[in-house]
């Protein structure tokens, strides 16, 4: 597996970041345009107003010539043509006083529209044979100023149509480039992005079932966290770790049982049988021998009935028959009767569920028969307990075992426990994580006391 250098999360976001970036470009550039679109549109309808404006003055210039030929004639059909006059005037005057006609005018221009208004300001009366020279050259100056606007005002129009016409290509190709560019790193960035992924999901998958096949295999840890598929491996690594554990565990214990069954059948067919054999011989000569000798072999043949006993005892201690042959709760029940055969023994309580105790293989059997074994041990010989109860029954798809007393509590035993306990407690925790059960110390429901609890999941039933 090689290391990677950019995160998962990284590779996912790379694609829709170059993407944005690159539509962030083709908006930047289509806003520019649109700008630049809207400033030529400005600078024609500027063009436009400055013409427009400059043929209200000349139409104004015009009208005023005429009222100024008929005063001068005597023919005026207007009532008031100084009134006429006025208005035309101040018509003409606003038009070439307009702040954008004075804007694109020459200075020279401007000095000579400003000299001839002033003289075509009406004073105390009309003067025709004044103001008709000055109206006649006013006119012709503006017929040739508004022609040279108006061919300006064209090269406007057409720039600005030759404008669009190689914009509106010039666009088009730059937002089917960008979108080709797009298409074609997203395709590569994703199949790069897939491949990275999907390498790395296969040679976890390649662990996984190199894992599954074999018990003496782990999967390989990552070499550093970047990114989820990291965090996956190095939870199946710590899985595979914890179950690798669990197994060599199991092992142990299975192996210890084993011996144990071994050493029992071998205590029950040699030694038992050989003792058995010197009481019997002993019998024998005890009902021949004289008085005297007889009390002597007595004494020895009731030590050999203790030894006997001792020798059964430690036989069922190293297998428990009782258990193969009557279950759980018999040998529960046995286990019980012999540990209280004293003056002063609590009462105790054993409900042991038979469908739970049935369900369950040998080998789990005799890990729970040894772990209550263990709690019953320290809540008789530590805890000085009252009262005893061994309950097993199922719980929410699980095994429930709680193994409660009213003793003086083990706060120390408890402590050890987390820190690695004796022999007597550290042997129900080998065997709870043989059969991946959570132990749980706490405080009795009684007054005082301890209560053990074991959930054991029936998946490891099947295991």
């Amino acid at each position: 597996m090689s290391k990677i250098s950019l995160p998962l999360q990284y590779q996912l976001l790379v694609v829709p970041g170059i993407m944005l970036l690159l539509f962030g470009l083709l908006t930047t550039y289509s806003l520019y345009q649109q700008r630049q679109y809207r400033l030529q549109n400005e600078n024609i309808q500027q063009w436009a107003q400055i013409t427009d404006t400059l043929y209200d003055a000349g139409k104004a210039a015009g009208e005023l010539k005429n009222i100024l030929n008929d005063v001068a004639e005597g023919i005026s059909e207007i009532e008031s043509p100084h009134l006429a006059y006025l208005e035309q005037y101040r018509v003409l005057h606003a038009s070439l006083n307009c702040r954008i006609c004075l804007e694109h005018l020459s200075e020279s221009t401007k000095t000579f529209l400003h000299e001839y208004i002033d003289a075509l300001n009406y004073k105390d009366n009309l003067q025709p044979e004044v103001r008709l020279p000055v109206i006649n050259a006013l006119i012709q100056r503006l017929n040739h100023t508004y022609k040279s606007l108006l061919a300006q005002k064209r090269a406007a129009y057409m720039d600005y149509y030759q404008s669009m016409q190689e914009s509106a290509p010039r666009m088009m190709g730059f937002t089917i480039a960008i979108s080709l560019v797009c298409m074609l790193l997203a395709s590569v960035l994703t199949l790069v992005s897939w491949r990275s992924v999907t390498g790395r999901l296969q040679a976890l998958t390649s662990d996984l079932e190199t894992w599954q096949n074999s018990d003496s295999d782990m999967i390989a840890p990552p070499f550093a966290v970047h990114d989820s598929v990291d965090r996956l491996r190095q939870c199946l690594w710590a899985m595979s770790k914890q179950t690798r554990t669990g197994a060599s565990l199991r092992n142990v214990v299975e192996a210890s049982e084993k011996k144990s069954k071994r050493i029992a059948m071998e205590m029950h067919d040699q030694t038992l049988a050989e003792v058995t054999t010197i009481n019997r011989q002993l019998q024998t000569i005890f009902e021949t021998c004289p008085k005297q000798l007889g009390e002597q072999l007595a004494a020895v043949q009731q030590n050999l009935n203790l030894l006997t006993a001792n020798i059964r005892q430690i036989i069922d201690d190293l297998h428990p028959h009782t258990l193969s042959l009557l279950g759980l709760q018999a040998a529960v029940q046995s286990l019980l009767q012999k540990r209280t055969q004293y003056d002063g023994a609590p009462p105790y309580y054993v409900r042991i569920d038979e469908a739970s105790s049935k369900s369950l293989p040998p080998s789990h059997t005799i890990h729970i028969y040894r772990i209550i074994s263990e709690a019953i041990t320290n809540a008789l010989r530590h805890a000085h307990c009252k009262h005893l109860e061994v309950v097993m029954v199922p719980n929410n798809g699980m095994i429930m075992l709680t193994i409660e007393d009213d003793g003086v509590g083990m706060p120390e035993q408890i402590r050890q426990l987390h820190s690695g306990g004796g022999h007597g407690l550290l042997n129900i925790r080998t065997r709870a994580a043989a059969l991946k059960a959570e132990v749980i110390w706490e405080k009795s429901r009684f007054n005082q006391g301890t209560r053990l609890t074991l959930h054991i999941p029936t998946d490891a039933i099947y295991d």
